[in-house]
């Protein structure tokens, strides 16, 4: 299994680790624990969902457009 950190938008709601635990084989059904406590955090399907809601918002806050457009604050 593969440990990956993560920032503190990800940290685990148990045990407060950023780090989670992935299985060898990846599907997005296959579920991923925190590698702090070893809680359960959903399917990696979910994960990667979360991320993306994650990162779009920040690129939104930053003025870029998450689609991958232009910077959104250029003239």
């Amino acid at each position: 299994m593969d440990h990956f950190g993560l920032t503190a938008e990800f940290a685990c709601e148990s045990c407060g680790s950023n780090s989670i635990v992935l299985p060898d084989v990846l599907t997005d059904d296959a579920a991923i624990t925190c590698s702090g406590c070893g809680a359960a955090l959903g399917s990696w399907r979910t994960f990667k969902d979360r991320v993306k809601r994650v990162v779009a918002a920040d690129l939104v806050a930053k003025g870029r457009d998450p689609n991958g457009n232009p910077d959104l604050t250029s003239p």
